[in-house]
């Protein structure tokens, strides 16, 4: 008999799925809009970058105190705070349209998302039975998946067709749906454990356990911050096709992907995940190097789709593995912080690389941090006592 705790879809992780993937589709509908709105309000190329820098730093920069923050104080209040913030920055945007304050509200939606993130990431956690929990963050995934496919498009859409303000106040709206369907999670209470106080160690922001699986998805994800910044550039330099069509084939195979990865990860443990995860984004960055054409441009989404889909749910789970419940706040965003830092490098190295030397090597020294993510783990993560071990094995 299944009880209601080995049950993978119970009501609480199906709004929380939903809670994450409105957040998301009010996030991504600005991210490929808002470097327009700067350059129309007296803004140049160089500042629309330093904008979405500042959005990530300070995403990275308040992401442990949040981690903390679920463990120490509550589940529910980063949460709602986060997601109430994001309601309220969108419409900001909309009356407004003063460049410095403009900058500044850029900066707070970075801690509101980093916020809302860590927390939806952990309270799915908590939902999810251990025994299915690659699975079932493969699931949780997902949102963020179709966020990606959609949300870029409608955005752009939005700002075509009705300008900016209607733009704004519709990821607005799209985010206080998902503030409303918050009120609908039972969130798990804190263990009954001594509070840590922020000031006494480091301990209280970061989970040692999750290194290993963050550092591995660190030099994982350094391609994506250069896919993310040059395809759609690269795309029209070539005339090989079109940046959307390049994501939108990334998230639909990555979306079939997550659910294969994480019951693959579930029944034989990450090792496998991060050999094909690995080789997939290598063989995606050398399509786009050696085959300058339609076919092998989407085959490279295609590739590059697969790897990102069964990486992060394995990773995922092994970050999380070892953690007791009270500290899966801190896993949760040490794992989160080590893709923050990877796809900040991403985009920082792959400028400095096609700046000098161009696209195609760059593409091909993109290949270099998935030998690097490799060589981590099958060196030292793999080894360690967050990888899957069977029952067998003493594990």
């Amino acid at each position: 008999m299944v009880t209601s705790e080995q049950k993978l879809w119970t009501k609480h992780f199906i709004i929380i799925c939903l809670v994450n993937l409105l957040c998301f589709v009010s996030f991504h509908m600005l991210v490929s809009t808002f470097p327009f709105y700067i350059k129309q309000l007296g803004g140049d190329d160089a500042l629309a970058g330093l904008v979405t820098f500042l959005f990530s730093f300070a995403a990275l920069l308040i992401r442990p105190l949040m981690g903390w923050a679920l463990d120490n104080a509550s589940r529910r209040l980063p949460v709602l705070l986060g997601v109430a913030a994001m309601v309220i920055l969108a419409i900001a945007y909309s009356q407004t349209t003063v460049l410095a304050l403009i900058v500044l509200l850029r900066f707070m939606h970075g801690i509101a998302w980093s916020a809302a993130g860590t927390g939806n990431n952990t309270t799915a956690c908590d939902h999810v039975p251990p025994d299915h929990f690659a699975e079932g963050m493969g699931y949780f995934g997902v949102t963020t998946t179709i966020s990606m496919a959609t949300a870029p498009a409608l955005g752009l859409f939005l700002m075509g067709s009705f300008g900016f303000p209607p733009l704004f106040l519709c990821s607005a709206a799209i985010a206080a749906g998902a503030l409303v369907m918050i009120f609908f999670v039972d969130f798990k209470p804190l263990p009954d454990k001594p509070k840590q106080p922020l000031s006494h160690s480091l301990r209280g922001l970061l989970e040692i356990s999750a290194l290993p699986a963050s550092a591995t998805v660190l030099f994982f994800i350094i391609p994506y911050g250069a896919i993310n910044t040059f395809i759609a550039m690269y795309a029209v330099q070539s005339g090989i096709g079109s940046g959307g069509l390049y994501f939108a084939i990334l998230a639909l195979s990555c979306a079939f992907m997550r659910v294969f990865g994480g019951r693959l990860a579930d029944k034989a443990g990450e090792r496998p995940i991060v050999y094909l995860g690995s080789a997939s984004l290598v063989i995606s960055m050398l399509l786009l190097v050696l085959w300058q054409n339609t076919a092998a441009f989407l085959l490279s989404a295609l590739a590059f789709g697969v790897g990102f889909g069964v990486m992060p749910p394995a990773m995922q789970a092994m970050a999380m593995r070892k953690a007791k419940p009270e500290s899966r706040g801190a896993a949760s965003s040490t794992y989160l912080c080590s893709f923050d830092i990877g796809i900040g490098l991403g985009g920082i190295i792959s400028g400095f690389l096609v700046k000098y030397l161009g696209y195609a090597a760059m593409f091909t020294c993109m290949a270099i941090p998935e030998i690097c993510c490799f060589l981590v783990y099958a060196l030292w993560a793999g080894k360690s006592q967050a990888a899957f071990h069977k029952p067998t094995d003493g594990g």
